[in-house]
């Protein structure tokens, strides 16, 4: 987020409602154009459902609770721009553990246009949330058809560049 900032004086709005993102935020250096808000960025605005992190000293919250469910305040990507006076994203990065199905989908229903998506996805052989390995291929499907081109990936990360950015550039 720094280099993004001073290289292209990039406006940044950085969500993170789990108590170790808090704190890092209140303990790195920050730059004018980060934003920080302690949201999660979810489907939709309002109190969502968050459950223990797998790994604790990692301290990643994930999608669902179950028996340990935490609710933290969310955030939808419309209502995000609404309060942002924006119509469009250039660059989302998402990792949310488990959250990235319904936030892309509400991306797509919505109309939002997104330039570039790097976003982990994640599935039930990696964290414990509902999505299989065959709801990530969708969802990676989904972008695809929806003007998305992978121009990265390593593991689950993946970065998509949406065709209109592409041709642009060329």
């Amino acid at each position: 987020e720094q280099d993004l900032t001073s290289m292209f004086r990039a406006r940044i709005i950085l969500l993170d409602p789990s108590p170790t993102g808090v704190q890092t935020m209140k303990t790195e250096a920050r730059h004018d154009l980060i934003e920080f808000s302690p949201r999660g960025l979810a489907k939709r605005s309002g109190n969502g459902s968050f459950g223990l992190p797998d790994r604790p000293e990692e301290g990643s919250f994930k999608k669902g609770a179950g028996s340990d469910g935490l609710m933290f305040t969310c955030v939808s990507l419309p209502d995000l721009l609404k309060e942002n006076k924006k119509s469009k994203i250039d660059l989302l990065k998402i990792d949310v553990e488990g959250f990235e199905y319904e936030i892309i989908a509400s991306m797509i229903e919505n109309n939002i246009q997104v330039d570039i998506i790097c976003v982990e996805i994640h599935h039930n052989k990696v964290i414990d949330i509902d999505e299989t390995i065959a709801d990530a291929a969708k969802l990676i499907l989904c972008l695809c058809r929806n003007g998305y081109v992978i121009v990265y990936n390593k593991n689950m990360d993946f970065t998509f560049v949406h065709n209109r950015v592409l041709r642009k550039a060329s």
